[in-house]
């Protein structure tokens, strides 16, 4: 019984520490990063097997030795997730500039971010329900009244 009281208090920590951890790990890998900005020059629209108009955005970047490059990034039906013109932070690792891959804080951090924040919650469940057993087994005693 005590171990079903305070499993969800050790499994929240345990998340909540990986993710930490985790977003540790991915802001040292990002500086070891090379940043520009990319922009979006055009979206091509294309069909897919069943014949679903499909689009991707045309970046344009240019890597640190100068040499400009060219990204596509299928965006599947979603004709409205880029607009042409519109600027990205990109990184990608020094002297690989065509392993590129979009630097917003979202693709960079979200899965840290969703398993602190599930951490959190289990966490906190964990201790509403310790809380609950503790009540229920003092009043049982009769060291504490309703």
């Amino acid at each position: 019984m005590v171990a079903a009281k305070s499993a969800g208090i050790w499994i929240g920590l345990v998340l909540a520490s990986v993710g930490v951890l985790l977003a540790g790990w991915v802001m040292i890998h990002d500086q070891r990063m090379a940043h520009t900005t990319a922009v979006v020059e055009k979206i091509v629209t294309g069909t897919d097997a069943a014949g679903e108009l499909t689009y991707s955005a045309v970046f344009r970047y240019r890597a640190e030795d100068g040499v400009v490059h060219w990204w596509t990034v299928p965006t599947g039906t979603n004709q409205d997730k880029y607009k042409e013109a519109r600027q990205f932070a990109v990184e990608f690792p020094h002297g690989e500039p065509q392993n590129v891959r979009l630097a917003t804080k979202v693709a960079l951090y979200g899965t840290a971010i969703e398993i602190a924040a599930t951490g959190f919650v289990l966490f906190d469940i964990g201790c509403v329900f310790w809380i609950k057993c503790r009540l229920f087994e003092l009043r049982r005693n009769g060291t504490i009244r309703r």
